[in-house]
């Protein structure tokens, strides 16, 4: 029970027998919080493509991350995969963020799954951003991954079959800042 200080500055606070909570003097660059909506793959067992759709833009991944500290930085990775069987497959990744019913685009990433060739391929689509969206701690933050297919084609987001699929996830790792 009590306080963890360096030099005037806060960095643990701790309320009775409660867990510790990071204060306002944890070190700059310092990992304060990691979130991770992760749908895990699977080999020889069945699992389900987490979309399929065409000609549409829709949802694929998304977490939720309360801030520990004010202003602080948020480092997020996605990785998803693409299949469809045609020749042609073509879709546009947008990773946004909402907060307080505000939806601002973080990034956006022009034919992310890109294919022209007569041969059925998968396409993995991996990024990393850093983002500072300047919120105070105990703000609510939702990071989503939208999937836009704009060539007319059934295509499996987050693929999976009767032989099982591969892993797709979102991670967000908050950082003091």
């Amino acid at each position: 029970m009590g306080n963890l200080t360096l030099n005037g500055q806060t960095v643990l606070t701790q309320v009775g027998t409660n867990r510790p909570e990071f204060g306002a003097g944890v070190p700059v660059g310092g990992v304060v919080n990691i979130t991770q909506y992760r749908r895990p793959g699977k080999i020889d067992a069945a699992l389900s493509s987490i979309e399929q759709f065409s000609n549409d833009t829709r949802t694929i991944l998304s977490v939720t991350v309360t801030a520990k500290l004010d202003n602080s930085n948020f480092f997020i990775m996605t990785n998803l995969d693409a299949y469809n069987g045609n020749s042609t497959m073509r879709g546009d990744c947008y990773l946004r963020r909402t907060i307080s019913s505000t939806t601002v685009n973080i990034d956006e990433h022009r034919y992310a799954f890109y294919k022209n060739s007569p041969e059925t391929e998968f396409q993995q689509h991996s990024f990393m951003v850093l983002d500072s969206p300047n919120v105070a701690k105990e703000t609510n933050i939702i990071y989503f991954l939208d999937v836009r297919e704009t060539d007319g084609v059934s295509t499996h987001f987050g693929y999976g079959d009767g032989g099982g699929g591969s892993s797709n996830s979102i991670t967000v790792m908050e950082i003091a800042a």
